[in-house]
Protein backbone atom coordinates (compact mmCIF):
# COMPACT_ATOMS: atom_id res chain seq x y z
CA UNK A 1 0.00 0.00 0.00
CA UNK A 2 1.25 3.36 -0.93
CA UNK A 3 1.54 5.99 1.79
CA UNK A 4 -0.48 8.97 0.62
CA UNK A 5 1.96 12.30 1.26
CA UNK A 6 0.17 15.02 4.12
CA UNK A 7 -2.16 17.57 2.56
CA UNK A 8 -0.11 21.11 1.97
CA UNK A 9 -2.49 22.68 -0.83
CA UNK A 10 -5.13 24.16 1.74
CA UNK A 11 -7.58 26.00 -0.91
CA UNK A 12 -8.97 29.31 1.09
CA UNK A 13 -11.82 29.26 -1.79
CA UNK A 14 -12.85 25.58 -2.35
CA UNK A 15 -11.86 24.08 -5.71
CA UNK A 16 -15.66 23.00 -6.53
CA UNK A 17 -16.36 27.08 -6.17
CA UNK A 18 -14.16 27.76 -8.54
CA UNK A 19 -15.15 25.44 -11.35
CA UNK A 20 -18.05 27.02 -11.21
CA UNK A 21 -16.16 29.90 -13.08
CA UNK A 22 -14.38 27.97 -15.76
CA UNK A 23 -15.28 27.67 -19.21
CA UNK A 24 -15.82 24.52 -21.50
CA UNK A 25 -11.82 23.63 -20.89
CA UNK A 26 -12.01 23.96 -17.46
CA UNK A 27 -9.63 27.04 -17.58
CA UNK A 28 -10.05 29.51 -14.98
CA UNK A 29 -9.31 33.34 -16.32
CA UNK A 30 -7.70 34.99 -12.93
CA UNK A 31 -7.05 39.18 -12.53
CA UNK A 32 -3.96 39.83 -10.62
CA UNK A 33 -3.35 43.42 -9.72
CA UNK A 34 0.35 43.59 -8.72
CA UNK A 35 1.14 40.72 -11.63
CA UNK A 36 0.08 40.40 -14.88
CA UNK A 37 -3.31 41.65 -15.54
CA UNK A 38 -5.09 38.28 -16.78
CA UNK A 39 -4.10 34.62 -16.56
CA UNK A 40 -4.77 31.34 -16.91
CA UNK A 41 -4.78 28.40 -14.52
CA UNK A 42 -7.31 25.58 -12.98
CA UNK A 43 -9.30 25.54 -9.88
CA UNK A 44 -6.49 23.43 -7.92
CA UNK A 45 -3.84 25.68 -8.80
CA UNK A 46 -5.39 29.04 -7.71
CA UNK A 47 -6.81 30.38 -4.08
CA UNK A 48 -4.69 28.21 -2.22
CA UNK A 49 -1.33 28.51 0.66
CA UNK A 50 0.45 26.28 2.06
CA UNK A 51 -0.55 24.83 5.01
CA UNK A 52 -3.16 27.37 5.62
CA UNK A 53 -5.38 25.31 7.80
CA UNK A 54 -2.07 23.68 9.56
CA UNK A 55 -1.49 23.57 13.18
CA UNK A 56 0.59 22.32 15.33
CA UNK A 57 -0.34 19.72 18.46
CA UNK A 58 0.42 19.50 21.83
CA UNK A 59 3.00 17.00 21.34
CA UNK A 60 4.83 19.57 18.62
CA UNK A 61 3.88 17.80 15.12
CA UNK A 62 2.04 19.88 12.07
CA UNK A 63 -0.55 18.38 11.74
CA UNK A 64 -2.27 19.24 7.81
CA UNK A 65 -5.14 16.82 7.79
CA UNK A 66 -7.41 17.36 10.34
CA UNK A 67 -8.87 20.35 9.56
CA UNK A 68 -8.54 19.72 5.29
CA UNK A 69 -10.45 16.53 6.08
CA UNK A 70 -13.15 18.17 7.74
CA UNK A 71 -13.20 21.07 5.17
CA UNK A 72 -13.51 18.13 2.46
CA UNK A 73 -16.47 16.64 3.99
CA UNK A 74 -18.51 19.50 3.97
CA UNK A 75 -17.36 20.41 0.50
CA UNK A 76 -18.96 16.99 -1.04
CA UNK A 77 -22.47 17.66 0.82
Amino acid sequence: MKLQKPKKRHHYIPVFYLKGFTNKEGILYVYDKDRDPVFESSPEGIAYENHYFSFRTPEGQRDSETVENYIMTLERE
